[in-house]
């Protein structure tokens, strides 16, 4: 094959690629309108902010039409308002996923995202609307006309433009403007003058506009908690202890609501993984739980060290067998490499996650096999603080880490498929007391060094998110 065919045969894949990496990130066709926020920590704070702009676009659509109707006498134009108002219904954006929200008593990932793209795709039908009626060139409705301009504005800079930063979030393409073509169709209206129509076109966008503004507060009002709902649920059973038999009809329960959403039981530590609307809100409890592991790191090796008489002998064991085990230790290379980088993006925050979720899970994994060694040197206050420990890894760091790669539609290492720490044997069913002794404070060491890593990361992490 030529020189020249092969080269453009690369050109081509190329260009190809560089157009499908565009399509995932800013929908089908890059209409340029919105800087996408690629470091959004928290999407309940842009929903929050996505609503009280639509209360304020909603109050400004009633200021429309009490000031028509204090400018002109309505008359007959009241009965053409009526005629529009029901003969549109056919041609507004659809609102099935926003009613039917109300229904569910909780929903998943798939429900979510079909919610936001059915309310950004609604925002580009109205902004296409107000777009047809200022083109209608009113002499008399200027002022009419501004006040549309800016709800346009306002709905493609803070509501478009803020449904798409939380559809970045969750890894989801949208509809450019240029694909998204509908608006509403009215009739011709043959016998008024176009101040008329103009007047009576104003009140019937202003009332539709009002009513998916409304119902659109409504749904992020409630939003928050039907995502939460189990997760609150298998707290409550962990709180008030519940009998076995009770929380699995409760899991079932919730397991049965949207099952198509939910897939597989995940068969790890973590019973589900929940979609969250706050990563910042996760990423503080997972810091507030660090900060409660590393006292007991201390507290651990100093019973140990207050425990066994050959503090020589056993801090040369640590040191040679910290040494050997040192290549099996999970990589903090990423941990590393954002310390020395000014911004990163989620891309970057993914890998972060990704690295700190093994390491955990893998010092998770330490513990469990030091709990399941035999020796005759255990006591009861080792097996106390270990159990602390673990459930503290478990449920505020290995969930919490898991709840947001679920989020960002990534996968994780099982725990299951995770080693961590083997605690050596001896010929003997039990390990002596120097083994197990050395096996601990590695542990808890490597296990406080990672504490104070992830407390560190997450203290400067959204002052370098893009």
């Amino acid at each position: 094959m030529p020189v020249a065919s092969m080269n453009m045969i690369l050109i081509t894949i190329i260009v190809y690629f560089v157009f499908v990496i565009s399509l995932s990130e800013q929908g089908s066709i890059n209409d340029h309108m919105c800087q996408i926020n690629r470091g959004l920590l928290c999407v309940k704070d842009e929903l929050a902010t996505i609503a009280r702009k639509a209360q304020e676009i909603a109050r400004t659509t009633l200021e429309i039409e009490q000031e028509i109707k204090q400018r002109i006498t309505m008359g007959t134009l009241n009965k053409y308002v009526n005629i529009e108002m029901n003969s549109t219904h056919a041609s507004l954006p659809s609102l099935y996923y926003h009613l039917h929200f109300f229904q569910k008593s909780n929903i998943g990932k798939e429900y979510l995202i079909k919610l936001l793209l059915e309310a950004h795709n609604a925002m580009i039908y109205f902004s296409n609307t107000i777009d047809d009626l200022r083109h209608l060139d009113d002499f008399f409705a200027q002022k009419i006309d501004d006040r549309f301009k800016k709800i346009q504005t306002s709905l493609k800079d803070q509501i478009i433009c803020r449904y798409r930063n939380v559809l970045y979030v969750y890894s989801q393409s949208w509809q450019s403007m240029y694909e998204v073509n509908d608006r509403i169709e009215f009739s011709k209206m043959i016998h008024s003058d176009s101040s008329d129509v103009h007047s009576v076109r104003s009140i019937v966008i202003g009332r539709h506009l009002w009513q998916w503004m409304e119902d659109l507060t409504a749904v992020i009002g409630k939003l928050e908690g039907k995502l939460v709902g189990f997760q609150m649920v298998l707290k409550l059973c962990n709180m008030v202890q519940m009998r076995t038999f009770i929380f699995i009809i409760l899991v079932n329960l919730f397991l049965s609501v949207d099952s198509k959403e939910h897939g597989k039981v995940n068969r790890d530590i973590c019973p589900t993984t929940t979609i969250t609307l706050c990563a910042r809100e996760v990423l503080q409890e997972i810091r507030t739980t660090a900060n409660q592991i590393h006292p007991l790191t201390l507290q651990i090796e100093q019973n140990i060290h207050r425990r066994d008489p050959n503090k020589v002998t056993l801090e040369n064991n640590i040191i040679y067998k910290t040494t050997i085990l040192n290549i099996t230790f999970p990589s903090s290379k990423t941990h590393d490499q954002f310390m020395h980088m000014n911004n990163i993006d989620k891309s970057d925050l993914v890998h972060l996650i990704k690295e700190a979720d093994y390491a955990v899970s893998y010092l998770y994994k330490s513990i469990v096999n030091l709990r399941q060694a035999e020796t005759a040197s255990k006591e009861d206050g080792d097996n106390a603080l270990f159990h602390q420990v673990e459930q503290l890894l478990e449920e505020g760091m290995i969930c919490n880490y898991r709840d947001i790669l679920h989020t960002y539609a990534e996968k994780w290492s099982s725990t299951n498929d995770i080693d961590g720490i083997e605690v050596g044997r001896t010929r003997k069913r039990d390990i002596t007391s120097c083994i197990y002794h050395t096996q601990i404070v590695i542990t808890v060491r490597l296990l406080r060094q990672w504490m104070e890593l992830i407390n560190y990361t997450v203290d400067i992490l959204e002052k370098k998110l893009l």
